[in-house]
């Protein structure tokens, strides 16, 4: 069999599994013999009408009448069919390295490992998942968690029950029925699955009992195939587009004769020239070589035509701050050989080659196993999402540095976020709802927008459209934006990017407006400065555009941070805000800790996102991400560089403490969490926490002088 599919991270709603059910000669596993197999694919949440497995098997031995009058299968209905041998390699290739699922699977498994051993054949150790224990998990207060019982609080209708494939049909339909509920226990995914069915010890002590394989093993580790990938070639993952792309852009305009722009490519040794419109409102395009040699057969063409009769509009772009793994996937996704680059304000200032990659040890090989970017629904959104603590796990190993890594997630949740946008729009046209009544830019905030997220996001966005063009009213046309947002939201929590606990999602009306709304918006955070404004523009402040109309974004965003420049009292109240966590070490100079852990985000990263992010206001950086603010800071001239850079440092020391933790925790299941254990750490890296700790107090001292 091959391994599997899925890994702990994968969501419940994303599984690759095979549900599997056998009818037998009886209950004594080392003694009864399987006589019939019944199987069917489960594709995320559908049941997959393909691939279904039912064949009956001679058992070698009569088949008790007790048992017959249960599953129908008599002496004479398996006397001309083969014996488990033959089965063995038609069971292996239905399963096909997926997570196995059944009702009481421990029995099965265990029926199955001694058929195999007859046989000679090797029974591999193989994850399983247990819709009894699972609907125990679900809802405890049923009478009990038999097949039908289930059935009947999930409104499932049974159909051909005691026989191999009728019982894995619906043992398939229970646990999709399962899989919202069991997601409102705060159960998402494989390994939070596998975690919760440990703590079913009156469950796992009958089986044992009985002969039957427990629901878990000591091995789980290993059967989940947590993959930690050691031979990543981590490059792609280290340089940035910025670090490759070819500068200053050379432009041509539309109008250009085709015949001048081949001369161009040859005066400045270029495989591709960018056509500026004319138009500031119309796209870009872009003509390569490629296109202008199949034009240059036909020399009277060349010299009369204009470049914009055969270039491909509009031009395909990527942020200059993205990872260069980044534009391999896209190019390969798009099947293309050029990108255009842009800066912060969305304005073209470089391009980028697939040559330009190919002389870093990049290739067309490397499109990252998370990409999430042509997934089709949200079950495909929910499997991609899954496969980022893999390619961070590895890194890890890699020494690659913190601050890169937790950009790598950032643009992941800004990947998952565009996407989720786009799969609303195509729900929405295709029932009737039509396309966007505005233009219109789809926001994510805080620390995904500052490009420095942990493995532990939720969702922050929030939704600017304009107002100018709609034939709608501004009620209706809001209305459509809310609908629009809560798809977003919907689809992004199913994928495992859950709901945000504080609200700041487009879906809810405080984070969706105009842009003249959003003007207001701004101008009464700043003039009021209540607790919650401060809340608010916490977040706000570090947005970044994902999908729509770009110019909004960058609209409001500069007239936002113009407008705090000049308000003293609110840049006095987010100093203050800034400053508001205690210091963390104690009196005598150690780390205070609540039962030895410390919430490392509470006391080390928020003071330090809030610090920066109130001296790049007061001394207008125009910067999102805390390491640019901070040397931003460095180059006002007006502090101490030594200090700013240990800052620095101190902010990496944090975050790739709370990367290890984060991986380990999905890794076992574990509830997600900011919590680091003094007692997980080797007492080198308990010093280094503390030096590091200890600069939070010196960023304290900073803001404040600033004031």
């Amino acid at each position: 069999m091959k391994k599997s599919q899925n890994i702990n991270a994968t969501p419940l709603i994303s599984l690759h599994a095979a549900v599997v059910d056998t009818e037998t000669t009886g209950l004594n596993v080392k003694e009864d013999r399987i006589v019939q197999i019944g199987g069917v694919h489960i594709e995320g949440m559908s049941i997959s009408g393909d691939n279904s497995l039912d064949v009956l098997v001679n058992p070698g031995l009569p088949i008790p009448q007790a048992s017959s009058k249960i599953h129908g299968i008599y002496d004479k209905d398996v006397k001309d069919v083969g014996q488990f041998a033959g089965v063995a390699e038609i069971l292996n290739n239905f399963l096909d390295g997926r997570i196995l699922i059944g009702h009481n699977i421990g029995f099965d498994i265990a029926i199955l490992e001694q058929e195999y051993e007859r046989v000679g054949l090797y029974w591999q150790e193989i994850l399983y998942l247990d819709t009894m224990i699972l609907g125990r998990c679900a809802n405890p207060r049923l009478p009990d968690h038999s097949l039908e019982t289930l059935s009947t609080w999930l409104q499932i209708d049974i159909q051909n029950r005691h026989t191999a494939l009728g019982d894995a049909q619906a043992t398939a339909e229970v646990f999709l029925g399962l899989v919202p509920h069991l997601k409102d226990k705060g159960i998402r995914t494989l390994a939070e699955a596998y975690a919760t069915s440990a703590q079913s010890s009156e469950i796992i002590e009958t089986h044992l009992k009985s002969g039957w394989k427990p629901p878990l093993s000591d091995q789980a580790g290993d059967l989940m195939t947590y993959q930690r990938v050691a031979a990543v070639d981590s490059l792609p993952f280290r340089l940035q587009v910025k670090d490759l792309m070819s500068s200053p852009v050379i432009t041509i305009s539309p109008s250009t004769t085709i015949l001048e722009a081949t001369r161009t490519l040859v005066e400045k040794n270029i495989s591709s020239v960018f056509v500026k419109p004319d138009d500031p409102g119309q796209a870009w395009g872009i003509a390569t070589e490629r296109d202008l040699m199949r034009v240059l057969v036909r020399p009277q063409d060349a010299e009369r035509d204009e470049i914009r009769e055969i270039m491909s509009s509009p031009l395909e772009s990527i942020d200059q701050d993205a990872f260069v793994y980044m534009a391999i996937s896209r190019m390969h996704r798009n099947g293309i050989r050029h990108l255009g680059v842009r800066d912060s304000d969305g304005v073209i200032v470089g391009s980028l080659s697939s040559g330009d990659l190919i002389r870093e040890r990049a290739s067309d090989a490397l499109v990252l196993t998370f990409d999430l970017e042509t997934v089709q629904n949200e079950s495909e959104l929910g499997h991609a999402w899954s496969r980022l603590p893999v390619v961070i796990s590895a890194l890890l190993s890699e020494e690659v540095g913190a601050t890169d890594i937790t950009a790598i997630i950032a643009e992941q949740i800004c990947a998952a976020t565009r996407r989720a946008g786009e799969l609303a729009l195509a729900e929405m046209r295709e029932q009737g709802r039509g396309d966007p009544p505005t233009t219109f830019s789809l926001l994510v905030l805080g620390s995904a927008g500052r490009g420095e997220s942990l493995l532990k996001p939720d969702q922050d966005n929030a939704l600017i459209y304009s107002l100018s063009e709609s034939e709608l009213s501004a009620e209706e046309t809001d209305q459509w934006y809310e609908d629009f947002a809560t798809r977003i939201a919907r689809i992004l929590d199913s994928a495992g990017i859950p709901y945000c606990d504080g609200g700041v999602m487009a879906k809810n009306s405080k984070w969706r407006n105009s842009l003249r709304g959003w003007f207001a918006t701004v101008d009464n955070w700043l003039n009021r400065f209540s607790p919650e404004d401060l809340l608010s523009t916490d977040i706000f402040f570090d947005y970044k555009p994902v999908l729509g109309d770009f110019e909004l974004a960058y609209k409001l965003w500069n007239y936002a941070y113009d407008q705090a420049r000049d308000a003293t009292g609110f840049l006095g109240h987010m100093s203050n805000q800034a400053q508001n966590i205690s210091s963390p070490i104690g009196l005598f100079g150690q780390i205070k800790t609540n039962q030895g852990t410390i919430d490392l985000k509470k006391h080390g990263l928020f003071p330090m996102v809030s610090g920066a992010r109130a001296l790049a206001l007061r001394h207008g950086i125009k910067n999102r991400a805390t390491r640019k603010r901070l040397r931003g800071v460095i180059d006002t001239g007006k502090y101490n560089e030594n200090d700013i850079q240990n800052i620095i440092d101190a902010r990496d020391i944090f975050v790739r403490e709370l990367l290890r933790t984060q991986v380990r925790q999905i890794e076992s299941g574990e509830p997600l969490n900011n919590e680091i254990s003094l007692g997980n750490l080797t007492k080198s890296r308990r010093v280094q926490l503390k030096w590091a700790l200890n600069q939070v107090d010196i960023l304290n001292a900073i803001v404040l002088s600033a004031r």
